[in-house]
């Protein structure tokens, strides 16, 4: 072969590698478009679908909605489809030419010194081989509060992600042997793997990261397995019946909700919803059982069952308890607020509500009996047929309270203060029955009002109140 012969072969040669460059140069842009466009349809992806596994999926641009359990396929698909051939390529081509191609992204993969090219070539490796690994990532950590298959097929697209992208990273930019980098590659996704098993606040962190966005979701019946939601805002959300149990709902709202039958069983799983907002919520026959609560306000709970609710500064003006059990409640640190709820036939049997206020309450036919009332303020409501029985309303203002039909039999009424409004059952209609009783006008005109303020009301309901009826 002559030496003009051979100078054209050579060539043609670099016309052909440069041509090849040149594709493998728009092809790598458009599998790092790919990824990109994948990353961004995974952020769009709404918490409540993401955790009903029921929901779809807006891809952008190509205005097309696709159901979450199959975008949850077949985009990682698409990832490992492009990346594989666009590496796979890079490295052949990097491996067979003879000169060093001065076509992007192959040009920046040769050393570089600092001050001559280092940035854009360290800059440009983390881009080409560290693109797929890290939306594989994105990705895994969307699932990581899931349990099941879809964190179980994120998890190996990652591991995949991360051997093919150190292996042809270490092929085509330092030309190591295939088998030597793969193997490399299974070392340090072994490492990753053994670093964050080791550190328990990071594994924490990637398995049970907060989901916040809730708001109008529509989670009829499901069961939110031991999630963490802290945080996370479930206002006008339709959640019917869905089971808590288990689930960390620290500072949670659900403002407008609905929780027809919805159950906090935190006897069993040690809730803590002393800061979630119940306020407007509509929770119709919601279990609360052993809850530490606070925000109720305007909430509908009629036929909710509250038994053992622990109120911590709480506050619940205007709410709906319509038949409701709130058996047991307590509030021993600080003043619970009822004024203005509608109670009728609510149960407050034994509860422990010291200083509470049911100002202008509707609570005819409630049911106070045992319940621990002292210094309780109940100016203004309307307790038609409400029962006491062995209640301890020791220094509780009964102020222009209807209380037709009462019943108080053992109950004490040491210092409680009543006025001219105040109406009682028949058996308390006499005055003097009421001063025997050691109750006292609140209206001025009962000079044992001076002496109200120095009331020693007993622990027990009635047990060493000196004056029941």
């Amino acid at each position: 072969m002559t030496l003009d012969a051979a100078k054209i072969r050579d060539t043609e040669q670099e016309k052909a590698i440069a041509d090849v460059a040149n594709e493998l140069r728009s092809l790598t842009l458009t599998a790092l478009s790919v990824a990109a466009y994948i990353g961004l349809t995974i952020i769009a992806i709404r918490d409540c679908d993401l955790v009903s596994g029921e929901g779809t999926t807006h891809l952008p641009l190509v205005d097309a909605t696709v159901s979450l359990t199959s975008a949850m396929i077949a985009l990682p698909l698409a990832l490992v489809l492009f990346f594989i051939y666009v590496y796979e390529n890079l490295a052949r081509l990097r491996v067979r030419a003879a000169a060093p191609i001065d076509v992007w992204p192959l040009s920046e993969c040769g050393k570089r010194l600092l001050g001559h090219g280092l940035g854009l070539s360290v800059l440009t490796q983390i881009l080409v081989w560290g693109a797929w690994p890290l939306v594989s990532g994105i990705l895994v950590w969307r699932v990581a509060p899931l349990s099941g298959g879809h964190l179980i097929v994120q998890a190996l697209f990652f591991a995949t992600a991360f051997i093919v992208s150190v292996r042809y990273w270490l092929v085509t930019t330092r030309a190591w042997p295939g088998p030597r980098a793969t193997a490399l590659g299974l070392v340090a996704l072994a490492l990753s793997v053994l670093i964050v098993d080791a550190a328990p606040p990071l594994r924490r962190t990637i398995q049970r990261h907060a989901l916040k966005d809730f708001v109008g979701a529509h989670l009829v019946g499901f069961r939110l397995d031991h999630l963490d939601v802290s945080n996370a805002n479930f206002t006008s959300a339709e959640l019917s019946g869905v089971d808590f149990q288990g689930v960390k709902l620290e500072a949670a709202s659900f403002a407008k909700a609905n929780l027809e039958r919805a159950s906090f069983a935190c006897d069993k799983s040690r809730l803590d919803l002393s800061r979630v907002d119940f306020t407007d919520a509509k929770a119709a026959r919601i279990s609360f059982v052993a809850c530490r609560l606070s925000k109720l306000a305007g909430s509908d709970l009629s036929g909710a069952n509250l038994w053992n609710a622990q109120l911590s500064d709480a506050h619940a003006e205007d709410a709906q308890l319509t038949r409701a059990n709130l058996t047991g409640v307590r509030a021993l640190e600080s003043r619970a607020i009822f004024d203005g709820i509608s109670a009728t036939g609510a149960t407050f049997y034994g509860a422990v509500l010291p200083r509470a206020s049911f100002a202008f309450a509707s609570l005819d036919a409630a049911n106070f009996t045992a319940a621990d009332l002292d210094h309780a303020s109940f100016v203004n409501a309307k307790l038609q047929k409400a029962r006491f029985a062995g209640a301890n309303l020791c220094g509780a203002d009964l102020s222009a309270a209807d209380l037709t039909g009462a019943d108080f039999a053992g109950a004490c009424l040491r210092g409680a203060k009543y006025d001219g409004q105040s109406i009682f059952p028949a058996e308390l209609a006499h005055e003097s029955k009421l001063r025997r009783l050691g109750m006292v006008r609140s209206d001025g005109r009962d000079e044992q009002m001076a002496q109200v303020a120095e009331v020693a009301c007993p622990k027990a309901p009635s047990s060493s109140c000196a004056a029941t009826l």
